[in-house]
């Protein structure tokens, strides 16, 4: 009995010694950076610190090509044995334990990681390529977005896989991530071919109802409109009509015209991305006299109870008929409204169709105290569409406002208004001259640059330099 005791003893010593031997070897030839090996930067990757996790990168990045063969376990989500370890004991062992261990990543926290860590070797990292791939066909938008911006990084050595990639991969989600990861880079001899197999890829997924993929493919055929324009042409007749409204808001974009697309682009009205239903709210406002078959289905479209589809329906035919007696008060009333999406659809059929100055500033200078971000940043913008001399009519109401207003942001935009109308701005000197004294620096300042700007003669009076652009800013911000 003794001697077996001693056998076994003296097995488990040679066993610990081997593993203390096997240890301390790998520690020893282990990287290390600020005096700290690979493994624990490995693991201050993972901290839930994101302090601590941009040192980890930082010292990744230090160490260099050694680190990414560990790097790539991480993005293939191939786990160490104390990664398992630790996973196992959180996971299976009994409360009394498990409570007492910290709760491990997520594998998609890992890859999303240790894909920050690859940005940060640069092109030092080219091995990890093929992994950083494999991330491609995540589902979770960080690691898509952070694997592309790490195959940037990597550079040049990305190319070649990435356009195998696009060519040869039989995910059509795949090939539409290759091809925005080869946006970052300058690929511009891309053969007929391959251009084609990214526009397939790329067309299907219009129909997805997840908006990051639909948003992708939207972006992967505006990298390629003539050949996409061709491609989208053989689907306007498509069976889902919010597919068929997609293809004709990204159609009239790409050049064609909106006159034979009228009623595609009303169903684009019902996208469920704000994007969609704003671009054919857009390509709508290009119809034309030619477009007189519509009227039936605009005729509908403008008894709508929705406000959007209701605005698009009396414009649309105001554009037809050029007669814009009931359509311009309606997108005014729209533009006040408290309805977002119409105030938007307004402003954009106002933008593309200014009315007169004297019919809409009554409504730009109420919007331009509006406390609204939206309604503030319109306002200006639309003002800014008009020449100089058609806004002068209004400067003696603006200066009225600019001296009652005690909205800093209001007085920075009225400012900035009339820098841009120069010389027809005279009327509002005096009160300028006044802001000159503003204990706000940035109001002094740009208050001397249109001052400036309105006569030059006294340009250099003040001190100030001239705005070197306008800016609008969200009244009550």
């Amino acid at each position: 009995m003794k001697k077996r005791l001693l056998f076994v003893s003296l097995g488990l010593l040679v066993l610990v010694t081997a593993g203390i031997a096997v240890y301390v070897g790998f520690g020893l030839s282990e990287p290390k950076y600020d005096d700290r090996r690979l493994s624990y930067w490995l693991y201050e990757l993972n901290s839930t610190n994101y302090q601590k996790r941009d040192l980890a990168a930082f010292a990744i990045s230090k160490i260099g090509q050694p680190a990414v063969p560990r790097l790539i376990d991480a993005l293939e989500q191939r786990p160490t044995a104390s990664e398992r370890l630790h996973r196992f004991l959180s996971e299976k062992c009994p409360p009394v334990i498990s409570s007492r261990v910290p709760k491990p990543l997520s594998a998609v926290d890992v890859q999303f990681n240790a894909a920050v860590a690859v940005a940060a070797l640069g092109p030092a990292a080219s091995n990890a390529v093929p992994a950083l791939l494999t991330c491609l066909t995540s589902t979770n938008a960080a690691v898509l977005s952070r694997s592309k911006y790490a195959l940037g990084k990597v550079g040049d050595a990305a190319v070649p896989i990435l356009l195998d990639t696009l060519t040869s991969h039989t995910n059509p989600l795949v090939r539409v991530q290759a091809i925005t990861a080869l946006r970052q880079f300058s690929v511009t001899n891309l053969d007929s071919a391959t251009v084609q197999r990214a526009i397939d890829a790329a067309v299907p997924l219009l129909d997805s109802a997840d908006a990051r993929r639909f948003q992708e493919a939207r972006d992967t055929l505006r990298q390629f409109r003539p050949q996409a324009l061709i491609a989208l042409s053989k689907h306007v007749d498509h069976p889902d009509p919010v597919f068929r409204g997609r293809v004709a808001v990204l159609l009239v974009e790409f050049g064609r015209a909106p006159t034979s697309l009228v009623r595609q682009l009303i169903e684009g009205l019902n996208a469920r991305e704000l994007d969609t239903r704003m671009g054919a709210v857009q390509s709508l406002a290009k119809i034309d006299t030619a477009a007189s078959t519509a009227i039936p289905a605009l005729t509908e479209l403008a008894a709508s109870t929705n406000n959007v589809r209701k605005l698009c329906g009396v414009m649309a035919l105001a554009r037809i008929k050029r007669d814009w007696t009931e359509a311009t008060p309606l997108a005014l009333q729209m533009l006040k409204g408290t309805d977002t999406e119409a105030g938007q659809a307004a402003f954009l059929w106002l933008s593309a169709h200014p009315p007169p100055p004297e019919q809409i500033m009554p409504v730009l200078l109420e919007l331009m105290q509006s406390r609204t971000m939206q309604q503030s940043m319109q306002a200006y913008s639309l003002a800014n569409r008009y020449p100089p001399q058609k806004l002068a009519p209004a400067v003696p109401e603006l200066v009225a406002l600019l001296k009652s207003t005690k909205d800093i942001r209001t007085q920075y935009n009225i400012v900035n208004l009339f820098a841009r109308m120069g010389p027809d701005a005279r009327e509002a000197l005096p009160a300028l001259r006044e802001l000159t004294e503003s204990p706000d620096l940035y109001l002094k300042t740009i208050a001397g640059g249109a001052i400036g700007r309105i006569n030059p003669e006294e340009a250099g009076k003040y001190g100030f330099a001239q705005p070197r652009r306008l800016q609008i800013v969200p009244a009550g911000k």
